[in-house]
């Protein structure tokens, strides 16, 4: 083989070699449950949202949840519902990773977490001051943000409805791509 013509393949080969590695991005340094290196955009822009479930059409909403007659105490919790009220939501800057935020409900400045009630799987309301009130998003296939799954920094299991009906407590599950893990993200409110 010519001289020149083996240069000319040794530098075809490294471009290809350089273009496939630019084109694959850098690999995410974690594996396993855990925010990918994609932040949802709207963290930390002050507006308010709607996150409407894909199967059911209902929006997160906050309700009080009282245990048994001995027990009074009022527990916030999330669930889906077709009225608007308590179903605004911030995304908030939350510095334990760049694609985490909290999920700060409006209405009651309480921020979403994973819980229980009953003991069972649920997303409880409480304090965002520590990292249980941590969540990351996964946008669709596509990568746009017109819907995404949001799971729990803590668990990596992935909000959603306890069923398809309406009215219902969300709770946390297996993240996967099942239609009851899929939220749409409509602003609400715009940042004056």
């Amino acid at each position: 083989m010519r001289p020149r013509r083996a240069v000319r393949l040794l530098l075809s080969a490294l471009a290809i070699t350089a273009f496939t590695v630019s084109a694959a991005g850098p690999a995410d340094a974690a594996d396993g449950p855990g925010p990918s290196s994609a932040a949802l955009p709207y963290i930390g822009d002050g507006h308010t949202y709607a996150l409407v479930n894909s199967q059911t059409g209902d929006r997160l909403v906050a309700r009080w949840y009282i245990p048994g007659q001995e027990d009074r105490q009022r527990v916030p919790f999330a669930m889906t519902s077709r009225s608007s009220q308590a179903g605004a939501w911030t995304f908030e800057r939350y510095d334990g990773h760049p694609a985490s935020f909290r999920l700060r409900n409006v209405d009651l400045r309480l921020c979403a977490r994973p819980g229980q009630i009953d003991n069972q799987s649920a997303v409880t309301l409480g304090s965002c001051e520590d990292d249980a009130s941590a969540w990351h998003a996964e946008p669709q296939d596509d990568g746009r943000w017109r819907r995404a799954r949001f799971l729990a920094d803590s668990t990596g299991q992935a909000m959603r409805p306890y069923s398809n009906a309406s009215e219902q407590r969300v709770v946390l599950g297996p993240d996967s791509d099942l239609p009851l893990n899929w939220w749409s993200i409509a602003l609400i409110r715009p940042n004056p």
